[in-house]
């Protein structure tokens, strides 16, 4: 579905994409990427789409990261969208890979309560402090270059 101009999986002109999301319980990995897509509108209900694993919403026009409901998510690209807020994201229990790169973030409140999470690419932001990055126990990468941060 990548390099379309999908604005929304729920929306009427992709009743046959949305159609075809919910024919395929056992989808491991899902590639919107080079869309129109204003949010993340696939993730929010219990019991759809329970084994994927990647998810790829690069370059879109999303702005916020909601809370994600998919309970096998492993990586979730976000790089290149217009996403100045994580607030409503709240963490997730099982993702390791979170790519934030090239958006509009200026903090990292909602970057919480994700025990596994060991990837974590937030270069090219606007993110002016570390703070909330404190609670991720599993973390061995951190990207944040080219952001005004201040230690």
């Amino acid at each position: 579905m990548a390099k379309n101009q999908l604005k929304s999986l729920k929306e009427c002109k992709t009743k046959r994409i949305q159609q075809l999301v919910k024919e395929l319980p056992y989808l491991l990995s899902l590639n919107a990427s080079q869309n129109q897509a204003e949010e993340i509108d696939f993730a929010d209900e219990r019991g759809k789409l329970e084994y994927l694993q990647n998810v790829n919403l690069a370059q879109n026009l999303i702005k916020e990261i909601p809370q994600i409901l998919l309970p096998n998510l492993l990586s979730l690209s976000l790089t290149g969208n217009a996403i100045f807020s994580a607030a409503k994201f709240n963490g997730h229990p099982t993702l390791k890979k979170l790519e934030l790169r090239k958006n509009k973030l200026t903090s990292f409140q909602g970057i919480r309560d994700l025990p596994h999470l060991q990837e974590l690419f937030a270069a090219e932001n606007e993110l002016t402090t570390l703070e909330g990055l404190e609670n991720l126990p599993a973390l061995k990468t951190l990207h944040i270059r080219k952001n005004p941060v201040c230690f």
